[in-house]
């Protein structure tokens, strides 16, 4: 999963409001299993909302990508759909 806010829009927890609609969306209409997301890692902000939302640290690509002269590793995150249903009271 990947969310991209216009700038006007960034730091007004619609973040948060998009991904729980995502979320709800792929679990309950479509069936899904699980849903993964990833983002490199020094994007703090992100990394926090993932777990505040109930996403957990599946994995690291370690030097993943090439940014400002200094190699980043990406993480990756993921959610299966008992654990997002436990954590609405579904």
């Amino acid at each position: 999963m990947g969310i991209s806010l216009a700038a006007e829009y960034q730091n007004q927890a619609y973040d948060r409001e998009v991904i729980n609609w995502a979320l709800d969306w792929a679990f309950r209409f479509e069936a899904f299993h699980s849903v993964r997301n990833a983002t490199s890692s020094f994007n703090e902000r992100t990394q926090s909302l993932y777990l505040k939302l109930g996403f957990v640290e599946e994995g690291r690509d370690r030097e993943a990508f090439w940014l400002d002269r200094k190699w980043h590793d990406v993480i990756r995150y993921g959610t299966l759909e008992h654990e997002w249903k436990a954590l609405r009271g579904l």
